[in-house]
C-alpha cells in the first residue's frame, strides 16, 4: 500500500507543478486542505474516492489519471506507473 500511497502522491504532485500550481491555490480550487494535499503527495495518505475525483477536476485529468496500475505479481501487488500527459498534452481516454 506505501507504493501505491507514494505513486498517487507523485502522479498529483507532477500534474500540479505540470499546471504551476501552488498548493494553496490547488486547496482552493479543489476544497481540500493544503496539509491534505501535502500528505498524499508525500505519500502518508491516500486520498478516497471523493477527494480523488476533486483533486483530478482541479488538476484537469482523469481520475484515474491519479491512481497506478496495480498487477499482481509473484511478490505480491505492485503499483505500476504510467505516464501522466504534461499541461501542455491533450488525453484520448479510448474506453
Amino acid at each position: 500500500m506505501a507504493r501505491f500511497a507514494s505513486e498517487v502522491g507523485e502522479r498529483v504532485r507532477r500534474r500540479r507543478k505540470a499546471l504551476g500550481l501552488s498548493r494553496a491555490r490547488l486547496s482552493t480550487l479543489c476544497g481540500l486542505s493544503e496539509d491534505f494535499i501535502g500528505l498524499i503527495e508525500r505519500g502518508v495518505s491516500v486520498p478516497g474516492s471523493d477527494s480523488l475525483v476533486r483533486l483530478a477536476d482541479a488538476l484537469r485529468v482523469p481520475a484515474d489519471a491519479l491512481r497506478p496500475v496495480l498487477v499482481q505479481g509473484s511478490s505480491g501487488v505492485e503499483a505500476h506507473s504510467h505516464r501522466i500527459a504534461s499541461a501542455d498534452e491533450h488525453v484520448c481516454l479510448l474506453l
